[in-house]
C-alpha cells in the first residue's frame, strides 16, 4: 500500500472570488466554486470565517459547518468523486444501482447494501 504524505498549511486567506493556502513551498489560489458546494454558495463573511487546524492539515469554516483538508483541496478533492470511487473499488456489484453520490439517499444506500449482503450471503450457503 502506497503512503502519502498529507500537504500541510502554514497559512490560509479568504479574498473575495478565492482561497489562498500558503504552503512551506508554494502559494495555491483555489476559486470559491472549486473548493465545495456550501462554500460557492456562502457569503464573504461566512468564508472569512475560516480556521486553520493547529497542524495545518484542514480548514474549518464554523459559520457555515464545513471541514476541508488541505490535501483534498490542493490535489483538486472532490468528496462525491471520492464516494463513487470508494464504492467502486469495495462492492462494484452495487454500483449499478447507485445514484451520483450527491444524489444519493445514504438510507435508501444503506438498504440496499444490506440487500445484497444478504443475498450473497445466501447463495454461499
Amino acid at each position: 500500500m502506497q503512503v502519502t504524505k498529507p500537504i500541510v498549511a502554514e497559512r490560509i486567506e479568504a479574498l473575495e472570488d478565492e482561497l489562498v493556502i500558503v504552503l512551506k513551498s508554494r502559494e495555491i489560489r483555489i476559486p470559491w466554486g472549486s473548493c465545495s458546494p456550501r462554500l460557492a454558495a456562502a457569503s464573504t463573511e461566512q468564508r472569512r470565517s475560516a480556521e486553520l487546524s493547529p497542524g495545518g492539515y484542514g480548514i474549518h469554516w464554523p459559520m457555515i459547518d464545513e471541514d476541508l483538508s488541505i490535501s483534498g483541496l490542493a490535489l483538486g478533492f472532490r468528496p462525491a468523486l471520492l464516494r463513487q470511487e470508494r464504492a467502486a473499488r469495495e462492492r462494484p456489484d452495487l454500483l449499478h444501482e447507485c445514484p451520483p453520490a450527491h444524489h444519493r439517499d445514504e438510507t435508501a444506500l444503506a438498504s440496499s447494501a444490506m440487500a445484497a449482503s444478504s443475498h450473497t450471503r445466501a447463495r454461499v450457503s
